[in-house]
């Protein structure tokens, strides 16, 4: 028994479709970088500098939340490590 397959173009235009009709609705990938392990300390990703809370989370918010969760992860892994990081040029709203 074969699976049926949709042929690739419209497999790509429904894709392409969806993504340039309202580019704000584009999910933020998640800052992840496959480290996971939790500081038994303050609680917090080695890895992506996250909490349990906001792991859990990351997948529901919305893109100004995660795109804020940016911001406070940056400035978390910089007061972890003493490493400041340039200023983000991710897009902001005015």
């Amino acid at each position: 028994m074969q699976a049926r397959v949709l042929p690739l173009e419209r497999k790509w235009t429904k894709a392409a479709t969806s993504i340039s009709d309202n580019p704000e609705t584009i999910k933020v990938p998640s800052p992840c970088v496959s480290i996971c392990q939790m500081d038994a300390q303050d609680g917090v990703c080695v890895g992506c500098y996250r909490t349990r809370a906001e792991i859990a989370t990351w997948s529901s918010m919305d893109q100004d939340n995660q795109m804020l969760l940016l911001d406070i992860l940056r400035d978390r892994r910089a007061a972890a490590t003493g490493v400041r990081r340039r200023p983000s040029r991710r897009k902001k709203n005015v």
